[in-house]
């Protein structure tokens, strides 16, 4: 899984400095990545031009959101992977990539654990600087199935219990 390590730069970067378009737009540039776009809502969104990872920050909701797909595929459908124990695997194998490089960079753990019966996917959130990281297997976006997300949001006061995703 190279996304995880295209998108950990910019990562690091919002999670020294405030979360604004701004910000955003600079840590894109300085990685590599081309300049963000704003959609004219509030959503400025950016792909990287080699392998197609996505990077949207949110400034429409509160708290100011960056959302990463790490990982789709059409065939992660939420109910196959409860029949096809290879499909589950694999997606279970990425998610376990993702957190060793996330250790990596974030040691502080904040919560982890799993959600969501029957399916269980499994979350990971970490305390950076100024940040929560998290990373999330998640239905959040029924358009695009079942995805491996990696999300940043400014630190809360409490830390969250469960998955960012599955309150949206």
């Amino acid at each position: 899984m190279s996304s995880i390590q295209r998108v950990l730069p910019i990562v690091r970067a919002l999670d020294g400095a405030t979360l604004s378009a701004g910000t955003f737009s600079e840590a894109c540039v300085k990685a590599g990545w081309p300049a963000p776009v704003d959609d004219g809502v509030g959503l400025w969104d950016v792909e990287h031009p080699d392998e197609g990872t996505y990077l949207v920050l949110d400034t429409t909701t509160k708290p100011i959101t960056l959302i990463c797909r790490l990982e789709q595929d059409d065939d992660y459908d939420a109910d196959e992977m409860l029949e096809d124990d290879e499909l589950r695997r694999e997606f279970d194998a990425s998610f376990e990539q993702a957190l060793a490089a996330l250790r990596a960079c974030f040691p502080t753990t904040l919560a982890e654990g799993t959600y969501e019966k029957p399916y269980k996917w499994r979350f990971a959130h970490f305390q950076g600087l100024n940040s929560v990281i998290a990373l999330e297997q998640s239905e959040y976006d029924p358009q695009f199935g079942v995805q491996l997300v990696l999300v940043l949001q400014p630190l809360p006061r409490k830390p969250h219990r469960t998955a960012i995703t599955s309150e949206w």
